[in-house]
């Protein structure tokens, strides 16, 4: 009986605060919680790609570092000073 009763109270405090809730009032405290939640997870994305890059980048220079230094060009592999094209 005590849960009956229990029950039966808080199914009136429910509806008493539903009621006096406007649909208004609703609608904006949704599009908080969507606007909270789109937010929390771009936040979580862009941090995720933030991490990811200074991941890719470390292991970048320490590619880099392991290699002898040939003071060729990279793009040409050429060495310095050197026409990569001819006339």
């Amino acid at each position: 009986m005590f849960w009956l009763g229990t029950g039966f109270a808080l199914g009136v405090v429910a509806a008493t605060k539903a009621s006096r809730t406007t649909p208004g009032q609703l609608a904006q405290k949704g599009a908080t919680r969507v606007a909270g939640f789109v937010q929390r997870r771009v936040a979580d994305a862009v941090a995720e790609g933030k991490a990811a890059m200074h991941e890719s980048e470390a292991e970048l220079r320490a590619v880099l570092a392991k290699r002898p230094a040939t003071g060729r060009d990279i793009a040409t592999g050429s060495p310095p000073g050197m026409r990569t094209t001819r006339k």
